[in-house]
């Protein structure tokens, strides 16, 4: 079972990061600037209108999740997958919007 965990682990951690690519190029092409920490790149997205602030906040804890994942207890892990994957598809949502008006 550790070579499918492990798996699964690194989908969710290369779908995150993914997410956080997209946040990161939107940003540079908006000419928002550089923030001084990472975490910090979806503020400008919010206060642009690209995201809601309810995204903005699951794209921080997302942002969390990569960072420790390999930390945490994994029935905790799988519960929090189970109960937020759609957290991608709102975030996806909302930058599909955001390209439609563009």
């Amino acid at each position: 079972m550790g070579l499918v965990k492990d798996g699964i682990y690194k989908r969710v951690e290369y779908a995150i990061e993914n997410v956080w690519d997209i946040c990161s190029i939107i940003n540079t092409d908006l000419g928002e600037g550089i923030p001084h920490e990472e975490i910090n790149i979806p503020n400008n997205l919010i206060r642009v209108g690209i995201i809601d602030q309810t995204v903005g906040a699951k794209l921080k804890v997302m942002k969390g999740f990569r960072n420790r994942y390999g930390d945490i207890d994994d029935r905790i892990a799988f519960k929090t997958l189970k109960n937020h994957l759609r957290d991608f598809k709102d975030f996806i949502d909302q930058i599909e919007d955001f390209l439609k008006k563009g």
